[in-house]
């Protein structure tokens, strides 16, 4: 039977694929999923386990020890954010951001992870997300433009006259 080399990593995400090389076979290699060569890639999403045969003329040796837990596992899609509104802000006040439709963590442009995203430094932002789910991320949503907190004007300085009182018509400057 010949020889099957496992990938190192056995689960991954699509898109990603695995590829299994056997070596040990004078004669054609024959995969248990009725591929047959050297090399076996797989590329859609399942669970697998794979042996090999190797066939030389008319002769078949018996199947390579199988190897298992194979898995391909499917991408999250990115999550849908929910922008504020309005998007234009001046501080103290904050924006919250809000994202659905993932299963597992949403992962903020930003750093954080949460369900939802509070902004409150002072600054312009483009925010998007991912979800992840076990070891597969799903590509980032469509960002989310235009928000932005403004800093709070600050109060004017009001300087009054020396003399606070004054007769008519005089006035106070």
């Amino acid at each position: 039977a010949p020889t099957i080399t496992a990938p190192a990593t056995k689960v991954v995400c699509a898109p990603s694929t695995l590829t299994l090389t056997a070596s040990g076979c004078a004669g054609t290699v024959n995969w248990s999923n009725g591929s047959s060569g050297s090399s076996l890639t797989l590329s859609s999403v399942g669970t697998y386990s794979i042996t090999a045969t190797c066939t030389v003329g008319s002769c078949i040796s018996p199947a390579s020890a199988a190897v298992t837990g194979l898995q391909i596992v499917s991408q999250p899609a990115a999550p849908s954010i929910n922008a504020p509104n309005p998007k234009v802000v001046c501080a103290p006040n904050t924006l919250t951001l809000t994202a659905s439709g993932c299963a597992g963590t949403v992962n903020w442009s930003t750093g954080s992870s949460g369900s939802s995203l509070t902004l409150s430094s002072v600054g312009t932002y483009s925010i998007s997300a991912t979800c992840t789910v076990g070891s597969c991320t799903s590509p980032a949503s469509v960002a989310v433009t235009g928000l932005q907190i403004i800093a709070q004007p600050i109060a004017p300085t009001i300087t009054a006259p020396a003399t606070k009182v004054v007769c008519s018509p005089s006035t106070l400057t």
